[in-house]
């Protein structure tokens, strides 16, 4: 089950509506969900069991809902303002940053409290410098091994 659906993305936009003959259609906007989606379920599949589901996580369904709208929305806007001819929003790509680093902190903090968290990584190495905050050190013109 998706976490939005072109409904909520054409909610944002309330003069607007997705048609087959709008310059952006409701099946562009239903791929849009889904590639918006797979990253956001890529991106938290690292820490948490995903797609996430609402029945029994309620709190990281609705914030990852959340971030799917906000990056589908973005994407729409951006293809409507160049379609309108109107300078491009700069705020949309710092909007986007904003999410995927929010998604990032989600893993690394493991702060989606309902979900269900996965027992390994799933990065396949576990890297023992970066768990314990060492700084790799590399003298220049020395050998060190």
């Amino acid at each position: 089950m998706p976490y939005i659906t072109v409904a909520d993305v054409a909610s944002e936009f309330k003069n607007q509506t997705f048609g087959s003959d709008t310059s952006v259609t409701s099946a562009e906007v239903a791929e849009f969900i889904t590639q918006e989606q797979n990253e956001v379920d890529a991106i938290v599949s690292m820490a948490y069991s995903a797609p996430v589901v609402s029945a029994t996580s309620p709190n990281a369904y609705s914030l990852l809902r959340k971030y799917t709208i906000t990056l589908v929305k973005n994407r729409v806007a951006h293809i409507l303002e160049l379609d309108a001819g109107t300078d491009v929003d700069t705020n949309l790509a710092e909007e986007q940053e904003k999410v995927l680093e929010r998604l990032e902190k989600i893993v690394d903090g493991r702060r989606l409290s309902d979900a269900v968290r996965i027992a390994a990584n799933n990065n396949g190495v576990i890297d023992y410098n970066k768990q314990n905050s060492v700084s790799a050190t590399f003298l220049s013109g020395t050998q060190q091994w």
